[in-house]
């Protein structure tokens, strides 16, 4: 991705035109220990662009950039501070609120084999270890060891790391979880069944040890879905702490466990946090509002370079 933004800036340098460069929480906010891991797999291999890079030079791509917009709140802060001078927004992303709050008629404990009266705990996001579905399995069996029993965890994403898969599949096991635990290995964006988990499940659950956005987060909102979500990155800008969704300390099981306690022994507090959401979606996340702040960045942005 780094090289296609390289020929990018190449391209737009020899003609002499202003080019945007978009970030995704992945330039100045990705915990080291993440970097590692994703990068390990390529030690001791040959880089047969190194020869292209030194033409294409994508250590500038930032600098010679006339306009940088960020997704994540915590990722805007820092880009200011290392491009000052520079065009920089927050940008976030946005929902079409429409396709979770429309009814559906998919009924989800009978599609997914799952006994009528459990409730439903939904995690959605992608199976690797940045997501940390294995603290919501930790969540489950604590609730099982205190008789609450009538819960069904359902952990919907593709799978990127089969290892931490495997991991997952071991401490079900390991806890006796197996006919509480619902792994969907992905789901097509069009398929039905996204919107009625959303809008059937008790509370959504989100335990990332890092998140630049979450737009999971916009997605149960739209839906109707109180929110506990862990206390990291731009969650802590996007979530206002009892008012739209709970946060919890993402390295603490008794903060989790406390936070979707006080959601589900509460529906009128949940319904709080769901009204709440509600009106965030209406009013900052709808994509006509977002349209807008782009088309007027993009102007900023010319006028920033061509007054150089």
């Amino acid at each position: 991705m780094q090289r296609m933004a390289a020929m990018v800036r190449y391209a737009a340098k020899r003609r002499g035109l202003p080019y945007v460069i978009s970030l995704h929480g992945g330039q100045f906010t990705v915990p080291k220990t993440e970097i590692d891991s994703l990068i390990k797999p390529l030690q001791n291999t040959f880089n047969a662009g190194k020869a292209i890079d030194l033409l294409l030079q994508p250590q500038k791509v930032l600098t010679d950039a006339s306009g940088i917009i960020c997704i994540g709140y915590n990722e805007y802060l820092k880009t200011q501070v290392c491009f000052p001078d520079k065009p920089v927004i927050y940008l976030p992303n946005g929902v079409d609120s429409s396709r979770f709050s429309t009814p559906v008629s998919l009924d989800v404990h009978q599609h997914l084999h799952i006994p009528k009266g459990r409730k439903l705990l939904l995690s959605v996001g992608r199976i690797d270890s940045q997501k940390n579905q294995l603290m919501l399995i930790d969540l489950l069996s604590r609730l099982h060891a205190r008789g609450e029993t009538q819960y069904q965890l359902i952990l919907a994403g593709p799978v990127i790391q089969s290892s931490y898969l495997s991991q997952l599949l071991r401490s079900i096991e390991r806890n006796r979880l197996q006919a509480h635990v619902t792994i969907i290995p992905g789901i097509e964006p069009d398929n039905e069944l996204l919107p009625a988990l959303y809008q059937q499940s008790s509370c959504f659950l989100l335990a990332s040890t890092h998140e630049p956005f979450g737009i999971v987060v916009l997605e149960a909102w739209s839906a109707g879905l109180p929110i506990v979500a862990s206390r990291v990155g731009s969650l802590v800008h996007l979530i206002r702490h009892n008012h739209d969704g709970l946060l919890f300390n993402p390295d603490n099981l008794d903060s989790l466990q406390a936070n979707v306690s006080k959601v589900l022994s509460s529906p009128s507090f949940a319904k709080r946090l769901i009204e709440h959401g509600l009106a965030r979606v209406a009013s900052e996340y709808c994509w006509p509002q977002l349209v807008s702040h782009l088309e007027a960045f993009y102007r900023t942005v010319e006028n920033w370079h061509y007054s150089k």
